[in-house]
């Protein structure tokens, strides 16, 4: 799998130090509901837990943006002044099961956008560049998100983009307005991660 390398070195080994931290930063689970074999409040895992925000400090403090957090990963927009001011970075949350697994998540999208989104044929939002071996984190184009766009202008793109979508291997629960952005007036898909099944 070849991608671009967006970042210097330097940046590369600090995003994976923070990554790192944060794929076994396992707080934010309940360790009681975690032993008796329940499943965590998906509501409350979507939140960022005071320890995962203290390892994202660094980052935050240096003008990245929290801009999306969901059970497995959460989003960063790179600072207003750097160079790669219309990226986001992809953060790989600790999971205990594939649904939460935010490494598990962000390989599917890598492997899907290296197989079917290169092409340009298809409406995933692009992966230029990853981290390497374990996925911890990945960066993606930021774009607005299409929920903010007027109603009847968000369900025609969001169609338009199902559609072209439909002979891909995505999970459906995907396909949803919540997971799609906007740039240039073209709808994509910017949340591909989740496992078949689950």
């Amino acid at each position: 799998m070849t991608t671009n390398q967006l970042l210097t070195d330097d940046e590369r080994q600090r995003l994976t130090r923070v990554a790192t931290d944060l794929c076994y930063c396992a707080d934010r689970l309940d360790p009681e509901t975690v032993r008796d074999g329940q499943s965590p409040d998906s509501e409350k895992r979507a939140t960022i837990h005071e320890r995962e925000r203290s390892i994202l400090a660094p980052l935050l403090e240096d003008g990245f943006e929290l801009v999306g957090i969901g059970v497995a990963r959460c989003v960063l927009r790179f600072p207003a002044e750097s160079s790669l001011a219309n990226f986001v970075v992809k953060m790989a949350r600790f999971g205990d099961d594939l649904f939460s697994a935010g490494f598990v998540q962000n390989k599917r999208e890598a492997v899907l956008w290296h197989r079917h989104g290169v092409s340009g044929d298809w409406p995933l939002l692009p992966v230029p560049d990853h981290h390497r071996r374990r996925f911890r984190w990945l960066i993606m184009p930021y774009g607005e998100p299409l929920t903010d766009r007027p109603k009847e202008e968000g369900r025609a793109l969001l169609e338009r983009a199902r559609a072209e979508l439909a002979m891909l291997p995505l999970n459906l629960q995907e396909l949803r307005a919540e997971n799609f952005v906007v740039i240039d007036n073209d709808p994509f898909l910017a949340d591909y991660g989740r496992p078949d099944g689950v």
